[in-house]
């Protein structure tokens, strides 16, 4: 689950009750550290990890994010300040990190649930998400070492996934993702920096989603890559029906929404063995602020209401994951 903004306890109450497995959420660089030189502040990620973990929900930290002070995603100084960013997130929030050491105390009996996936970026292929708006599996492949080797040296246990790789960016300059992993596989080195590739299919109907999981499985497979294990980070449809021709796709009634939520996961968990996916992510939690752009159709693309009434999709995902509904 893809949470659009801050969880509330009250969230927390009803993703435990409709049992959410996995939470997704960005940890932003530009966010916790202000300033050049400055200290990182994880206050809002401190409570999103103690949320979490009070619920059992596994964590997924999507690193992302520049600060205003950084150059170019590339520039060496921009590269040296990710990793100091990158490494801290790891040993604060990993297997034995410092954050855990204080959850036990303040909560006596509770076990923590340290990150052991890491997503870097989201949507690097799409140009409304690279830095400098052109996409470059080139400059992406960069970062992805220098994540890669901060992160498997303060926990060798962790895995790095690809940031989740929009399936056909619509925007002038995206690069369709299965054209984009083709040319990052392509990159001497480039495989041995990911464990896991994240793929955000969002389409009109599963044929759409399949089209775009043959892709990339088919890049992965000419690549001698093929035992590599997949994930949907981000799936989703809007509940509010939209006639324009860039969203239509995307929308739906709030029943339509609940019938291709139950429709799509279906046919995941039906091809779970021959594409390996290992998860899938729905996009997003609750309906989000509409006065903040976020995409085109994400305002509406909640299970809940933005004052916490329950959908039609609520009911079908925890049909689907024998939860309950309040």
């Amino acid at each position: 689950m893809t949470p659009a903004e801050p969880l509330t306890d009250a969230d927390l109450g009803i993703m435990g009750q409709a049992h959410v497995g996995t939470v997704r959420f960005v940890l932003s660089w530009q966010a916790v550290q202000a300033t050049r030189d400055g200290p990182f502040d994880w206050g809002y990620v401190d409570t999103a990890f103690e949320q979490l973990a009070l619920e059992g929900i596994e964590p997924l930290p999507v690193l992302n994010g520049l600060p205003d002070f950084a150059g170019p995603i590339t520039d060496p100084e921009t590269l040296a300040g990710w990793r100091s960013f990158a490494g801290a997130a790891v040993e604060r929030y990993g297997a034995g990190g410092s954050f855990w050491t204080s959850f036990v105390q303040r909560h006596p009996g509770v076990a923590p649930v340290p990150v052991n996936v890491w997503e870097i970026w989201n949507e690097q292929n799409a140009p409304d998400f690279w830095p400098g708006g052109v996409p470059s599996p080139a400059e992406y492949a960069k970062l992805l070492g220098v994540s890669a080797d901060v992160i498997r040296s303060a926990d060798p246990q962790a895995e790095i996934m690809t940031g989740g790789m929009f399936g056909t960016p619509f925007r002038a300059g995206g690069i369709e993702a299965g054209e984009f992993l083709s040319r990052l596989y392509a990159i001497d080195g480039a495989e041995r920096n990911f464990d896991l590739v994240a793929l955000h299919p969002y389409a009109n109907d599963v044929a759409g989603i399949e089209r775009q999981y043959r892709s990339i499985r088919d890049s992965m497979t000419a690549a001698n890559d093929g035992a590599t294990d997949t994930w949907v980070t981000e799936l989703g449809w809007s509940s509010v029906p939209d006639s324009r021709p860039y969203l239509r796709d995307y929308s739906r009634t709030p029943q339509g929404q609940a019938d291709m939520l139950t429709t799509a996961a279906r046919f995941l968990i039906d091809n779970r063995e021959r594409w390996q996916i290992r998860g899938m992510v729905w996009y997003s939690w609750r309906d989000s602020d509409p006065n903040v752009f976020r995409c085109s159709f994400c305002q509406d693309s909640g299970l809940l209401e933005r004052n916490l009434t329950p959908k039609p999709s609520l009911t079908a995902f925890a049909a689907l994951t024998g939860g309950s509904v309040p």
